[in-house]
């Protein structure tokens, strides 16, 4: 057998390479846990509970025509080309009342957790790269950049739209990492974080490579660079937002740590050049991310979850 070189052996190894294996259809999955009173839920993949996002277009009117969820599930399945699916199932399922399940999506509040793209938002998907329409997702992601929001306040902003709508959309711009749902106690685990940022700081400041920093608000990782990671470490540890100091320290940091200060791909080399561009940088940092990362809890405490209705 010739291995594709992008698989490990050990990966063709646990999936051939043994007596019980063998593929099973959705209707049988389904039946089988049915028999253990735990009935499906729906895809683990968020993105793939809506039909825009999991069914070829041709192929829409057939699905949703479809009421047998066995036969529905088999043909975007087949439609995907899917070999692989991702799950979820519940013992004791119990249907919510429409109020009930209105009022708990009411409860959750978004954010951005990234700024605003500057051309068109598109969004990978088993089916393909769908483009959104920037009339729905731009106004969007501009009422996510001021504040967090409710699914009701996100509504407001064309009447027209229900909470189907909407919900669809959040979940492709969560999917494409552009929002993100806010934990309902935004102060929990602020401590521990804030604890454990510093240490990545220090770490980044003597070497490490860890592009990462905690964000309690959201109960995830956020993407940082070097630069961010030690301006944010300079912050927590009591350092006052001005750029100037933030940039000087931030400068030996980076040659502490064998790094350099580049633009457009090239090393800075002249003190003047290094220091100017690193001022721009850190005020880059104090004025476009900084909001970000105190809604987020990466900076000081999360905002109480008193977002737009």
């Amino acid at each position: 057998m010739n291995l594709p070189r992008k698989q490990s052996p050990r990966y063709f190894a646990h999936e051939f390479l043994n007596a019980d294996w063998h593929p099973l259809m959705f209707s049988e999955v389904m039946d089988a846990m049915q028999e253990a009173c735990c009935p499906y839920l729906g895809s683990a993949t968020l993105a793939e509970n809506f039909d825009v996002a999991s069914v070829l277009g041709d192929m829409i009117p057939l699905v949703t025509a479809t009421h047998d969820l066995r036969i529905r599930e088999t043909l975007r399945d087949l439609g995907m080309a899917r070999g692989f699916r991702r799950d979820v199932y519940r013992r004791g399922l119990v249907q919510l009342l429409p109020l009930e399940q209105a009022a708990l999506l009411e409860a959750f509040r978004f954010t951005r957790i990234g700024p605003l793209p500057e051309c068109e938002i598109s969004f990978t998907t088993p089916v393909g790269t769908l483009t959104g329409r920037p009339e729905i997702y731009m106004p969007l992601l501009a009422m996510l950049r001021e504040r967090p929001a409710s699914i009701d306040g996100l509504k407001r902003i064309d009447p027209a739209r229900t909470t189907g709508d909407v919900m669809q959309a959040l979940t492709l711009l969560m999917r494409a990492g552009h929002v993100h749902p806010l934990l309902p106690d935004p102060a929990g685990g602020q401590v521990t974080a804030r604890a454990l940022n510093r240490w990545i700081a220090r770490a980044t400041g003597d070497g490490a490579d860890m592009p990462r920093l905690a964000a309690p608000a959201i109960g995830t990782l956020l993407g940082a660079d070097p630069l961010e990671t030690m301006v944010v470490g300079q912050l927590l540890d009591g350092a006052a937002d001005d750029a100037v100091p933030l940039a000087q320290t931030t400068i030996a940091q980076l040659r502490r740590s064998g790094r350099s200060l580049q633009r457009d791909g090239q090393p800075l080399e002249d003190p003047r050049e290094i220091e100017q561009h690193a001022r721009k940088l850190v005020q880059d940092v104090l004025t476009g991310c900084g909001p970000l990362l105190r809604t987020l809890g990466v900076l000081g405490d999360a905002e109480a979850p008193t977002a737009s209705r």
